[in-house]
């Protein structure tokens, strides 16, 4: 299980050193509205506790039982934007889960050190919800790696087995054994000694403490600054195995249990710490300087649409009916008698002639 885990480190590390250097804040894109503003993306780190609660063959919920006990766990998890609506998660998950059942026909107990390492996929809803509200919803999915490491309480602290009478007593000796009338009471210790599978109680032999699980999360994260949030959830895991426990369909006797795989809660708590936020100063593009030609080409507007643009354009309100204009935007003139041609009777009068305003020959 260590190596699953290094080996998730180690894929962290080269996933944001590869995507995170040349890519966009996606988050301060929808809430600003700027998707083009370059942003160097980091990693969100965060770090969890919460609260393990077992669900499998010993306390089965089905027949009636409840999980007696809920262990505490803790998680580490690093999180980066993959789109708008979608986060990629690695995180490594340390706990305990326990359960413990008493009934008249069986008696089991058991407590297993989890470890796990895995991936999800989170969805946040942006694109339906409001990306500046203070509470935003999230559901994930994803895969993991399981390592499970399961003891049960057997016997109290002076070595002695736990016999259980059915008068609702724990003795030293077993309630049919011939010398029963010498039996002391004793009291379970909750110190889980033994090991499920060197017990070997159903002959299950050296099996693998390890599996695949399907983690399938749901909650929220509450926005406190801009690169501090936190988180709550829940999250429950679907294993591949039913030997967390150590209680299947092919235990024998009463142990024997139904044919589900083994599952398990974690409602947890979390503080996010996000290296993507920048300053406001650090999400402000510097424009290049521009001289006063540069400003003017950029400018194509045309008031009078005479095909010369207005700071080229002279006469900047030439009637559509006196086009064609020249280069300098103003109607032409042949005989240059400063009577523009599209009102001009007489278009061909000499240079320096005295013309009336019609461009005619004074009299």
């Amino acid at each position: 299980m260590n190596k699953i885990i290094v080996n998730i480190i180690l894929l962290t590390v080269f996933f944001f050193h590869s995507y995170g250097q040349e890519n966009i804040d996606l988050l301060d894109s929808i809430v600003n509205k700027k998707q083009s503003t370059p942003i160097v993306l980091r990693p969100q780190f965060s770090l969890g506790t919460g609260m393990f609660t077992f669900l499998g063959d010993v306390a089965n919920t089905n027949k009636g039982f409840h999980p007696t006990v809920s262990r505490l766990a803790r998680d580490l998890r690093v999180t980066q934007a993959l789109n708008y609506n979608f986060d990629l998660s690695f995180y490594v998950l340390f706990g305990q889960v326990s359960a413990n059942e008493r009934t008249l026909t069986r008696n089991l107990n058991f407590n297993s050190n989890i470890t796990t390492g895995g991936v999800t996929v989170n969805y946040n809803f942006y694109h339906l919800l409001n990306p500046k509200r203070n509470v935003n919803p999230y559901v994930s999915i994803g895969v993991e790696s399981i390592e499970f490491l399961s003891k049960t309480d057997l016997k109290d602290k002076d070595g002695k087995f736990y016999h259980y009478w059915s008068d609702g007593s724990i003795r030293d000796k077993a309630e049919d054994a011939p010398d029963a009338s010498t039996a002391q009471e004793i009291y379970r210790d909750y110190t889980y000694e033994s090991d499920l599978r060197e017990a070997d109680l159903d002959k299950f032999g050296k099996y693998q403490e390890r599996t695949i699980a399907i983690p399938v999360d749901i909650g929220a994260n509450f926005h406190i600054s801009k690169r501090i949030k936190a988180r709550v959830g829940t999250s429950l895991h679907f294993t591949f195995s039913d030997l967390i426990d150590n209680v299947t369909s092919k235990s024998i006797g009463a142990r024997k249990g139904d044919k589900n795989n083994d599952k398990f809660l974690y409602t947890h708590f979390a503080l996010t710490y996000d290296f993507g936020k920048q300053n406001d100063k650090d999400l402000e593009i510097e424009e290049p300087e521009q001289s006063e030609e540069d400003w003017l080409a950029a400018d194509t507007s045309d008031y009078d649409k005479d095909g010369v643009v207005d700071f080229l354009d002279e006469c900047i309100k030439t009637p559509k009916h006196a086009f064609p204009v020249d280069e300098k935007g103003c109607p032409l003139d042949l005989d240059q008698d400063l009577v523009p041609d599209f009102r001009d009777d007489e278009k061909n009068t000499l240079f320096g002639d005295l013309v009336n305003l019609k461009g005619g020959y004074a009299i």
